[in-house]
């Protein structure tokens, strides 16, 4: 499947009242130091999207706990940013959240956790941005769909470290 229609998320619909598969995407971070993710940082999101021709709709999740990461962010897209513009929007986006405080991002689809076992345990990871690493990924929106492969996952546990 091509990965822009394997991406996707449950999204309840403000309208309908009802939750459903949308298109979209999730976004993990984590840092080992305590950080905060605000309502404005996301407007900020939202404007590099809009940058990068794209629409979409977030929802900003905190959560508890060591074994998970701070925060995701549920961003159903409403309109698909264009294929070449895809990895660039992704990246930016990504190394905003980092700017601001994560150590960590990492995208999946619904089928993605909050959990840190997604690194530690090969999860269903996407792509992964840290400062150092740069965006790893291994898909286009056009492309035959792939998570990160094992080196990849190495790469990001041996980071954490």
């Amino acid at each position: 499947m091509i990965t822009k229609k394997h991406l996707g998320i449950m999204w309840k619909d403000r309208i309908l009242g009802e939750t459903l598969n949308v298109p979209g995407i999730i976004l993990f971070a984590y840092s080992k130091i305590e950080w905060v993710l605000t309502e404005l940082q996301l407007k900020n999101i939202d404007l590099i999207w809009k940058k990068y021709g794209a629409d979409i709709e977030q929802k900003l999740i905190k959560w508890e706990g060591e074994e998970n990461c701070d925060y995701s962010i549920d961003i159903h897209i409403k309109k698909w940013p264009s294929t070449d513009k895809w990895l660039a929007c992704l990246e930016k986006t990504s190394s905003y959240i980092v700017s601001v405080g994560a150590e960590i991002v990492w995208c999946s689809d619904e089928m993605g956790s909050p959990s840190m076992d997604q690194i530690t345990d090969d999860g269903d990871i996407y792509a992964a941005y840290m400062k150092h690493l740069g965006l790893l990924v291994n898909s286009n929106l056009e492309d035959e769909f792939k998570n990160l492969n094992n080196t990849q996952l190495e790469s990001l546990k041996r980071a954490l470290l």
